[in-house]
């Protein structure tokens, strides 16, 4: 017999296919490498999305007014990245990822790096001084790449 949580853990994860697979149809099923410095232990796919997310809360929903909208990057069953203007001054969160039914999923901040970002939200190359910087004409922007994983979902 399956209870209640077994049945939103089945739809907190057909919904995670679900932005998986619509991401993997948007890139054309290119899944991009990610340096091993990461430590990832999951393929990513872009999620190129704007999502809600309340710094500071981990365990309930927050009020309305705790939400902003950020822009994510990329999405695994593990976790997601998305990017601020500011480096994190918090370590949990709760994102909510719009469904027909928002999904609320409590999160940490696993990493944060300094990055240029360019028009179509690539990362160029980490936002670091360097001697001799190649410019390549794209109009960028310095934004934080902020890696989070999932906690638990509500």
């Amino acid at each position: 017999m399956v209870n209640s949580g077994q049945e939103a853990d089945v739809v907190f994860f057909n919904l995670m296919h679900h932005f998986l697979a619509a991401s993997q149809k948007a890139e054309g099923d290119v899944v991009r490498d990610e340096p091993e410095a990461e430590q990832r232990y999951e393929s990513r796919r872009a999620f190129r999305l704007t999502q809600r997310i309340a710094t500071g809360y981990c365990w309930e929903v927050p009020p309305e007014s705790a939400w902003i909208d950020v822009h994510c990057y990329d999405l695994t069953k593990g976790g997601f990245s998305f990017f601020l203007d500011e480096k994190p001054t918090f370590e949990r969160l709760v994102a909510k990822f719009r469904s027909a039914e928002p999904i609320f999923v409590a999160a940490r901040v696993h990493h944060w790096r300094p990055v240029l970002v360019d028009g179509w939200d690539g990362i160029i190359e980490p936002n670091t001084p360097s001697v001799g910087a190649i410019s390549t004409g794209r109009q960028t922007e310095s934004k934080f790449l902020i890696g989070c994983q999932f906690l638990r979902r509500f």
